[in-house]
């Protein structure tokens, strides 16, 4: 996940899942699911920054995609 400040006053997300590292379309789009559903969990929490989330090839579960949020937030919910 790559942060950036921003100056709007709330936290956006992007995505950026190859199909390379990603092959099957129905794995991409729940990986996106989960991303969203995190980020919008966390988004009252989370800090004013573009976010972006990158996908690197790793197995990623609903846990820790819900856990990197929460990082950001700065601890436990």
């Amino acid at each position: 996940m790559i942060t950036l400040h921003n100056d709007t006053g709330w936290p956006r997300l992007g995505l950026v899942i190859p199909k390379r590292q990603v092959r099957l379309a129905v794995d991409r789009n729940r990986l996106k699911r989960w991303i969203r559903e995190a980020f919008r969990h966390h988004q009252l929490r989370l800090p004013a920054a573009d976010m972006v989330v990158r996908v690197h090839g790793a197995a990623l579960t609903h846990d820790q995609v819900d856990a990197a949020f929460e990082r950001l937030c700065g601890g436990s919910s």
